[in-house]
């Protein structure tokens, strides 16, 4: 069988391996600041010289005069390959020519761009990860327990940082700088003033051994100092073992001390110090570890500040210049197109309307006109419907004193049922005198011709906000709307709904004192329209401070209590007290929190079960009635 000849094509022996040539100019470039060459390059680099002078000698061997050969693989032959066709196919700029480029010229590219191209260069291929940073040009910082790659993976991975993190350690302060994530922020750290309530266990000390991340608002307030969780229980665990040894030596000391055989082990008895030692040991760690993560973050912080102002001046360089052809426009469009200020005003605003012709005003002086005309038709437009708007206010503010007159002529109550200006104004009485553009001035005559009307109004205004409070609670105490559309006061007549109904408890209205004093009621109506607090659309007030969550939860302590939901009233409840069994809020006192029953309710909508584990109940809280009698009220975030 005659001897298989190489497929790769020989190289003339007098040619230089341009890969393994100039490894000590690429040195010489990283010495002088502009990109960092590791000692592991120029290893790889010798190493791929002599792998490739080896290939050079074998290929050789064979036959230079000889025709080219087909390369072969597993299920036949393949046709010739010409090595200028695959050349042709590779493209002038592939990585080859880069890695067959010296170095030195490579690492004067690698000067011209930024941490982020050089790391997505560094993957291209092992060569270029082990030669190329751009860390020392920046003047920062590299912590010990990372690597160049990871610094710059860390600062420009666009993506979450937790598989990051999982791989690579390093301080807790980039990762919550440069991971955006507030998810992984979620799972990963923890607030130094929540570790307490929040794990269960750790090591006091523990905190002063790690590294953390300020809050970057206020960095001196060290209740915010966000930690690692992993790395804290870690930590945690070490100074938990360190603490068992020192007992374990004081135990062994003071045994030793006490007997008379082993006075003479006392000299090579173990320190009993070495906690305090190693929490020392950290905490110098700690401000040495802080410090880099602080300048890396200055570093950059300062990066991107250029960035942002050099983003800004290029919008702002735009934006002159297209203010200054605009400028040029209205030069042309005023003085030889008769163009007037309002119309150049308009384009001003519109300057990219659909309109404008794509010429320029020499050019197509008719399209021009045309347009001229056109934006003229809309500035009288516009300017007729600003005198309207305007004259109709003005007609809207002439009524405001008769308004305040009309409200203070009412009972102390009712005047807070009087609806505000804006809602007044739109009352079918009242409209009639500002709508209309002929309307006659505001005068007091007038007024008193239509102030019967009005008030049959305020009246008809009492009845539309009844129905929308049955309304309200038929949608709250059933859970469905489809039972109250109908917005006819006929339909819920005053014998069905009447004080007893909205007595109920479940009927009730939720909110704070009209007095602004932040003290929670359960009212019902009309007595919700004056002593809640409430602005705006009352209407809308009503539908909002009664739902299907409240009249469950009511409901459930109701139950608790031993009560019918339609024959139980708030005087019911007067010195009842009752106590949540499974209330996950814990009290800073030894007793059990008593509540009342509005307080419960407030309580439970605050850290109890949500509506849609009411419904399904997967979640119902545990309630029952003190017997203690009347218990002390605490002051808690459940009671608003």
């Amino acid at each position: 069988m005659p001897p298989r000849r190489s497929s790769r094509k020989p190289k003339p022996k007098d040619t230089v391996d341009e890969a393994a040539a100039p490894a000590t100019s690429l040195a010489d470039e990283g010495d002088a600041g502009q990109v960092t060459t590791q000692s592991s390059s120029s290893q790889a680099t010798s190493g791929r010289a002599s792998s490739t002078q080896t290939k050079q000698k074998s290929a050789d061997t064979s036959d230079p005069a000889g025709p080219p050969l087909k390369k072969r693989k597993a299920g036949g032959a393949q046709p010739v390959v010409d090595d200028q066709v695959d050349d042709k196919k590779k493209g002038i700029f592939s990585l080859e020519l880069l890695l067959k480029l010296p170095f030195d010229v490579v690492a004067e590219i690698s000067t011209h761009l930024d941490g982020g191209d050089l790391l997505m260069l560094s993957r291209t291929c092992k060569t270029l990860r082990e030669c190329l940073a751009s860390r020392l040009r920046r003047e920062l910082p590299l912590p010990d327990d990372m690597t160049e790659q990871q610094l710059m993976d860390l600062i420009y991975n666009k993506n979450c940082a937790v598989d990051l993190r999982q791989r690579v350690s390093y301080s807790p302060s980039l990762f919550l700088r440069f991971c955006l994530c507030w998810t992984c922020e979620k799972k990963t750290l923890i607030q130094g003033s929540k570790i307490r309530n929040g794990l269960k266990g750790p090591h006091p000390q523990a905190r002063q051994c790690m590294r953390f991340a300020p809050d970057m608002f206020s960095p001196d307030n060290k209740a915010k100092f966000k930690f690692v969780i992993r790395d804290l229980w870690a930590e945690s665990a070490k100074l938990y073992e360190l603490a068992e040894q020192d007992e374990l030596a004081k135990h062994a000391l003071k045994k030793a001390t006490k007997s008379k055989r082993g006075k003479g082990m006392v000299q090579n008895a173990p320190a009993t110090d070495s906690l305090a030692r190693c929490v020392a040991g950290r905490e110098a760690w700690v401000r040495k570890e802080q410090a880099v993560s602080q300048q890396l973050w200055d570093t950059i912080q300062a990066e991107r500040r250029a960035v942002r102002q050099m983003v800004e001046d290029e919008e702002k360089r735009r934006a002159d210049e297209k203010q200054a052809n605009i400028d040029d426009l209205h030069r042309t469009l005023r003085n030889q197109h008769d163009w007037t200020q309002p119309q150049l005003d308009w384009h001003s605003a519109h300057p990219a309307h659909y309109r404008v012709p794509r010429t320029s005003p020499n050019d197509d002086s008719a399209a021009w006109a045309s347009f001229r005309d056109w934006v003229q038709g809309e500035v009288a437009r516009v300017a007729a419907e600003t005198a309207a708007r305007v004259a109709r206010e003005a007609r809207q503010d002439s009524l405001k004193p008769y308004y305040a007159s009309f409200k203070r002529a009412q009972s102390l109550r009712m005047q807070r049922v009087v609806p505000d200006f804006v809602e007044f104004v739109q009352r079918p009485a009242v409209k009639p005198l500002w709508e209309p553009a002929d309307a006659a001035p505001m005068s007091t005559s007038a007024w008193s011709a239509v102030l019967p009307a009005i008030r049959d109004d305020f009246i008809a205004y009492q009845e539309e906000l009844r129905v929308e409070a049955i309304r309200a609670i038929i949608c709250a105490t059933t859970g469905d709307w489809q039972q109250a559309t109908s917005r006819d006061s006929a339909d819920y007549p005053r014998h069905k709904y009447d004080e007893d109904w909205f007595e109920r408890p479940t009927a009730l209205f939720w909110g704070d004192r009209a007095d602004n004093r932040a003290i929670a009621l359960a009212l019902p109506y009309p007595e919700t329209l004056w002593g809640h607090f409430a602005e705006g659309d009352r209407k809308e007030w009503l539908r909002k401070h009664i739902d299907n969550h409240t009249s469950r939860l009511v409901r459930l302590v109701l139950e608790a209590a031993g009560m019918d939901e339609d024959t139980a009233r708030q005087e019911d409840f007067v010195g009842v007290k009752f106590r949540w069994v499974d209330n996950p809020y814990k009290q800073k006192k030894a007793h059990e929190r008593l509540y009342n029953w509005v307080e419960l309710v407030y309580a439970l909508k605050r850290r109890g079960p949500k509506a849609y584990e009411l419904v399904s109940g997967t979640k119902v809280p545990q309630l029952e009635v003190s017997i203690e009698g009347k218990g002390e009220r605490e002051d808690c975030e459940d009671w608003e």
